[in-house]
């Protein structure tokens, strides 16, 4: 067979390592009722090359929610690879008002400062009743309906079981 030789020439720019946080998750959501403890675990990975160097998380605005601190928040040294978990507490006191709420925090300590928010719905702390009479499109009782409850701000769905007529559930 035939053969050639030939030369290349290869050219080569090297960039320092950084390192590389991930937040994990990056915005969570929780509802409580005023008066009650709730934590929310987050984790900060450093998907880097180097190490993260006195890595601290820090709330935005904490004045504004005296009622939520940070639980580990002075995060150290995270290896290339490695991960670390804080934690967002959160206690509103019963003066507080029903309503939605927001807290947003930064990682600090790797080359790029990260972002994270919580949002936190403060509910009703009561516990009521419901009835239900569901009519068809003429107005008439149906029975044996099923009734589904889907709630706005946690999309979960609750199914209240099967009704006769007049029946409440």
């Amino acid at each position: 067979g035939i053969s050639e030789v030939g030369t290349a020439t290869i050219f080569v720019t090297l960039r320092p390592a950084v390192s590389t946080p991930v937040l994990l998750p990056a915005t969570s959501s929780m509802g409580i009722n005023p008066g009650k403890s709730l934590s929310r675990n987050f984790t900060v990975r450093n998907d880097g090359y180097v190490p993260m160097n006195n890595a601290q998380v820090t709330l935005q605005n904490p004045s504004n929610l005296t009622w939520v601190v940070l639980g580990n928040s002075t995060l150290g040294t995270i290896a290339a690879g490695g991960s670390t978990q804080f934690q967002v507490l959160v206690n509103p006191p019963s003066s507080v008002p029903v309503g939605n709420y927001s807290v947003s925090f930064t990682v600090t300590g790797g080359t790029t400062p990260l972002q994270g928010s919580l949002a936190i719905a403060v509910t009703q702390s009561f516990v009521g009743t419901a009835a239900f009479v569901v009519t068809d499109d003429i107005g008439a009782n149906v029975s044996g309906a099923t009734v589904n409850l889907v709630g706005k701000t946690n999309g979960k769905s609750f199914q209240i079981g099967r009704a006769s007529c007049r029946e409440r559930v």
